[in-house]
């Protein structure tokens, strides 16, 4: 609504794609939401002693979708003569939003996986008795 507003007043011919833009994001968020949920599968029994493995796996085709579709919508509804390039840091700003995400997938890894030092050095310190782990 705020950028309809603005764009009125920059006085832009068409601002329906600055309208829905948010809309239809959001209805496609919860297509590509969906096929990321159902594509958590384990394969084996090897899979399901490392969980986080088959999140990533599913996370890379939400991702890839979300980057695809995204594309789509901000080169369709936000593409304007005025400013043939705008669109393009839209796409941008998305892309960037879909790493980040992907980073506090390792992050939160690191610091619950067994494997990884935060995890191994509670483990540790616990051996001697809970007062340490409180200290």
């Amino acid at each position: 609504i705020h950028a309809g507003v603005l764009l009125k007043a920059a006085g832009a011919d068409d601002m329906h794609g600055y309208i829905f833009f948010p809309l239809v994001v959001h209805a496609f968020d919860l297509i590509v939401s969906t096929v990321g949920v159902m594509s958590v599968r384990a394969a084996s029994d090897a899979d399901c002693q490392q969980p986080l493995a088959v999140m990533r796996k599913s996370y890379i085709i939400t991702a890839t979708l979300a980057l695809v579709s995204y594309f789509l919508i901000t080169r369709t509804m936000l593409y304007t003569v005025a400013a043939p390039g705008a669109w393009w840091s839209f796409f941008l700003c998305g892309v960037l939003g879909i790493i980040t995400a992907y980073l506090l997938i390792f992050i939160t890894q690191y610091y619950t996986d067994y494997e990884y030092g935060p995890v191994k050095a509670i483990a540790q310190a616990s051996t001697t008795g809970h007062g340490t782990n409180i200290i």
